[in-house]
């Protein structure tokens, strides 16, 4: 074989190694490849899948959160219910144990009893009157009653909203008194009928004790509120009980009654309806059947507009006889009488009084206390006087010392040997430095003449320095 056959052969296997190595190359990188695209898409699905298990997971929270929150709403709810149900039960008890309503009206009689009592009596009378002639009498009854609903218009219907309660005369209430606290109770009184009006005295009750905070109603807390009623509200009757009408509008002109504005709950119950409105709640229940029934037919529907679903109960049997009169447009009730009785105010005027001398006691204890201050910035004036004075005295003191022993001084300095001048050495024997020695006594009367004790101590003390350095005391001076 040649050495060309033999390279070529090299050449060619060389090449078949390097195209398999190329080959081998490319499909790990492309097995490389598919498993990073492998890896991907599982990272992928696993980000998926968390982020489904966390969206899962808030979602599950939320719903959660939202059943706590709703859970504590009815717990809230079912709690102001209870308070409010045992606030009003409270309330007419109070009034009723109290006797704090108006003389109640003369029990009404319908148009059906009257008419069926007096049948009943004609027919005693008659002894052998016809069963057909009172049936016919009830009839014209009947007929009377629906004429009359029927004459009456369309009352309207709206929801009824408790009044928003202010929470903050709660913080104060000391301020529920009969003084300077019954422009507050007004104001409160007159937001509440505004908007909750018409309302019965008991409900407006609960509605201003609430919102300052109290559980109870005594004699003194009744009077204030009474005192606090502001006189331009109508008032109306209901069995004893006053009603308070929004500013504007009377009984007179109310034709509507006012159903829950949430059905689940409860918000009035029958002793605190106005007469009015279940006359109104009446009259609506007839236009909307056939008209021809007996009025008491009515009631139930018409009690079930109001959100009383329990029906008609004994307690309800005279206020529903009013009602029903009142839907009519048979109105002989005396008008609400809310005076307050002696003995309240007897009670009443004895906490005023006490609160009277409480304030008396009060300002006298301030007084007091000022006359106190006043004294004592006097007694601190009267030292400082005092003390000034004594430092004044003190500088005049030191002042005249001065002025007498200033002649002294000058004296005892007169006294001492005048100033004489040293003599020179020769100009032979004088060196570069020549020292030239003043008299004491001459520098004393200089310093006197400034008037300068310690500088005269000084200048002696720097003398006495320098003579020290020239190796002895200066050479006396000649005569």
């Amino acid at each position: 074989m040649s050495f060309k056959h033999l390279l070529k052969g090299i050449l060619r296997t060389g090449f078949a190694a390097a195209e398999g190595a190329k080959k081998a190359v490319e499909q790990a990188v492309a097995e490389a490849r598919a498993a990073e695209a492998e890896a991907k898409r599982k990272a992928a699905e696993a980000e998926a899948a968390r982020r489904a298990a966390a969206a899962r997971r808030e979602r599950e929270e939320a719903e959660a959160e939202a059943r706590r929150k709703a859970a504590e709403r009815a717990r809230r709810e079912a709690a102001r219910q209870k308070r409010e149900a045992s606030l009003v039960a409270a309330v007419l008890a109070t009034t009723e144990a109290l006797g704090i309503a108006s003389a109640k009206p003369p029990t009404k009689k319908t148009g059906g009893k009257r008419t069926a009592a007096k049948a009943s009596s004609k027919k005693g009378e008659a002894g052998n009157a016809p069963a057909k002639k009172a049936a016919s009498k009830a009839t014209r009854t009947i007929a009377r009653e629906n004429a009359a609903l029927a004459a009456r218009p369309a009352p309207e219907a709206h929801p009824y909203e408790p009044a928003e309660p202010n929470r903050d005369h709660a913080k104060a209430q000391g301020n529920f008194n009969a003084t300077s606290g019954l422009a507050f109770i007004r104001s409160q009184i007159l937001r509440i009928v505004n908007m909750e009006g018409p309302i019965s005295e008991p409900m407006l009750l609960v509605r201003v004790l609430d919102e300052w905070g109290f559980s109870d109603l005594d004699k003194l807390r009744y009077r204030i509120f009474r005192m606090a009623v502001p006189g331009v509200l109508p008032v109306s009757d209901r069995l004893g009980i006053p009603v308070y009408w929004p500013v504007g509008v009377g009984p007179g002109d109310w034709n509507c009654y006012r159903f829950p504005a949430d059905a689940n709950r409860p918000q009035r119950v029958f002793a605190t309806i106005p007469l009015e409105e279940i006359a109104a709640a009446i009259v609506a229940e007839h236009h909307a059947s056939s008209g021809d029934r007996p009025i008491d037919d009515y009631v139930p529907g018409a009690l079930e507009r109001l959100g009383l679903s329990r029906g008609v109960s004994p307690d309800m049997g005279e206020a529903l006889e009013v009602a029903k009169l009142l839907a009519q447009g048979i109105d002989d009730r005396p008008s609400a009488n809310i005076s307050i009785p002696d003995e309240w105010n007897e009670a009443a005027a004895q906490a005023e009084e006490a609160e009277r001398r409480r304030k008396e006691a009060e300002e006298a204890e301030r007084r007091k206390k000022e006359a106190e201050e006043a004294e004592r910035r006097r007694k601190e004036a009267d030292r400082r006087k005092k003390e000034a004075e004594r430092r004044r005295k003190e500088a005049e003191e030191i002042e005249e010392r001065e002025r007498t022993a200033a002649p002294l001084r000058a004296a005892r300095l007169a006294e001492q040997p005048e100033e004489t001048e040293l003599d020179a050495t020769p100009e032979d024997e004088i060196d570069d430095e020549t020292t030239v020695h003043y008299d004491d006594a001459a520098a004393a009367r200089a310093i006197a003449a400034l008037g300068s004790a310690s500088f005269w101590n000084a200048f002696a003390a720097q003398q006495k320095s320098e003579s020290d350095d020239d190796g002895g005391d200066p050479p006396p001076p000649e005569d």
